[in-house]
């Protein structure tokens, strides 16, 4: 390679922080992934994560929601996986 790149526990991370800054942190994270990668990220790319929900349901009471998530770079999808998170009450 030609530099050093985002690896995959990065991209878990990132995976986290977006979820995280949508539901709150009195929101939970029942699972995370599984997910792979598709494209290399390097320094100076910017990225971005998107979710999409597919599925709304209920766990213990409370509103629950799958989603599938993507992380992009400027030459295309560079990691992609599932998430499932519980609402806050």
């Amino acid at each position: 390679l030609a530099d050093i790149i985002f690896n995959t526990r990065g991209y878990e991370f990132l995976f986290e922080v977006t979820l995280r800054r949508w539901i709150g942190l009195g929101g939970r994270i029942r699972k995370l992934g599984p997910f792979r990668m598709g494209a290399s990220s390097h320094p100076g790319d910017t990225v971005s994560c998107t979710g999409t929900v597919t599925a709304i349901g209920e766990f213990e009471g409370h509103p629950s929601i799958a989603l599938d998530i993507v992380v992009a770079n400027p030459r295309g999808v560079a990691a992609s996986g599932a998430a499932e998170v519980v609402l806050p009450a």
